[in-house]
């Protein structure tokens, strides 16, 4: 049975990419195959400054017809996420 989800990441040991990649219907989007979805603003420093597009549902019901800009929080939190 497919479990299904998307798990967005930037880096990673191999190890560990290589273990979250056996989950059932699991689609991993890492920065370099994410194309414009995931994008570094120059006006931040890295690695606190990579953003992610997120598609979201339009009344229609059709995921992709909006889309919103996510912030990916940086492990320290020191933006108070």
């Amino acid at each position: 049975m497919a479990l299904g989800g998307i798990f967005a990441y930037s880096g990673g040991a191999p190890y560990a990419v290589a273990s979250i990649s056996t989950v059932p219907g699991l689609k991993l989007i890492d920065e370099s195959s994410a194309g414009t979805a995931m994008f570094r603003d120059p006006n931040l420093y890295a690695p606190h400054n990579l953003f992610a597009i997120a598609p979201s549902s339009s009344p229609s019901g059709r995921p992709g017809a909006a889309a919103g800009t996510v912030l990916l929080p940086d492990a320290q939190g020191d933006r108070g996420w």
